[in-house]
């Protein structure tokens, strides 16, 4: 869920490992939730963000690492509520389609 979300989470496992990632965020000025008598919190903001991901994983460093990458691209939509962030995310690759929903944020340590 952290990355690659376009596969499963246990698909990519090993020593050596490249990774990129980009994002097009844009908070959209129609949110409908904002003061809404139907929905016990107030959504501060909504957003849509599109990204595309690609890596590889390897047992050493070297310049397999390049051959064979891994691609996927998906859309998300994020939300503001009650001070929380709340994510859905849908991702497709090679293997499939992935969906996502997230309280917070994923933060990897």
């Amino acid at each position: 869920m952290f990355r690659m979300r376009g596969y499963n989470t246990d698909r990519f496992s090993d020593k050596a490992v490249i990774y990129g990632t980009a994002e097009y965020r844009a908070i959209l000025d129609w949110n409908p939730f904002r003061k809404n008598d139907y929905i016990p919190v107030s959504v501060d903001w909504l957003q849509v963000v599109g990204f595309v991901e690609a890596g590889r994983v390897n047992d050493t460093y070297n310049f397999d690492l390049l051959s064979d990458m891994k691609f996927d691209a998906g859309i998300s939509l994020r939300a503001m509520a009650a001070e929380v962030p709340v994510r859905v995310d849908l991702a497709y690759g090679d293997e499939g389609m992935n969906f996502w929903v997230m309280i917070f944020q994923p933060f990897d340590f």
